[in-house]
């Protein structure tokens, strides 16, 4: 599977570079602009839209899909931290079907200071309560993107006027090339994150899984500059 993943990674980069040239620099980069200002969106909406959030059944449903998958990956006798070790806890963390990007924050963060920030006593509610935050960044970010992305495409279309000029039509297809090439890397981060919010489900395993077993796939899982900037939010 992960083969099939990287090809259609593969394909999908070449059309977007094809679609770039196609619709020129100054469409392209006004789109491509979008998603940065989708970033900044974040940074400012995101604490305020979390608590909003939990306050719904969205929430809840998350926060319920992710103890069933962490009770059927962690036995009953890793409840608690003194019972359980850090080594041993750090084992349990690598054998959940996991991108490896999430397996070493979630190792990294299992500590005293992360416990008392996310309010909980046990490595069970940590592990609970630190993927119900990461899934939850990633469900916000995603409807911040998609709202933006809607307001933002009536402006993309008038700008469509300026790249009928024939003075930059050869330098708005060349740039257009590179940032459809941009724009893309982008938007398969972006669908890494949906990978995450759904890694509680059994399709979700099955892509983590084929994430992890392929190199680059792994290698662009994990240097996803936007999950980190989401992570970094919390």
């Amino acid at each position: 599977m992960g083969n099939i993943m990287l090809t259609g990674v593969t394909v999908f980069v070449v059309v977007m570079i094809a679609i770039g040239m196609k619709r020129g620099l100054v469409k392209t980069a006004f789109s491509f602009g979008s998603i940065f200002i989708a970033l900044i969106l974040v940074n400012i909406l995101t604490p305020v839209a979390k608590e909003v959030i939990k306050n719904t059944p969205v929430y809840d449903s998350i926060n319920q899909n992710i103890q069933s998958y962490v009770s059927e990956h962690i036995a009953t006798s890793t409840e608690n931290m003194t019972e359980t070790g850090i080594n041993n806890q750090e084992k349990i963390i690598n054998e959940l079907p996991l991108p490896n990007g999430l397996k070493e924050s979630l190792t990294k963060n299992n500590n005293q200071s992360s416990y008392d920030s996310l309010a909980v006593n046990t490595f069970k509610e940590y592990v609970v309560a630190y993927l119900t935050d990461v899934v939850l960044n990633a469900v916000v970010y995603i409807l911040l993107f998609m709202v933006i992305s809607i307001l933002m495409k009536t402006l993309v279309e008038v700008l469509n006027i300026v790249t009928k000029l024939p003075v930059i039509h050869t330098f708005n297809m060349a740039g257009g090339a590179l940032i459809g090439f941009a724009q893309a890397i982008l938007i398969i981060w972006l669908l890494c994150m949906v990978v995450t919010i759904f890694s509680s489900t059994s399709w979700g395993q099955t892509v983590c899984k084929a994430i992890a077993d392929n190199g680059v796939l792994s290698m662009i899982y994990d240097n996803n500059l936007i999950q980190n900037i989401v992570n970094s939010l919390f």
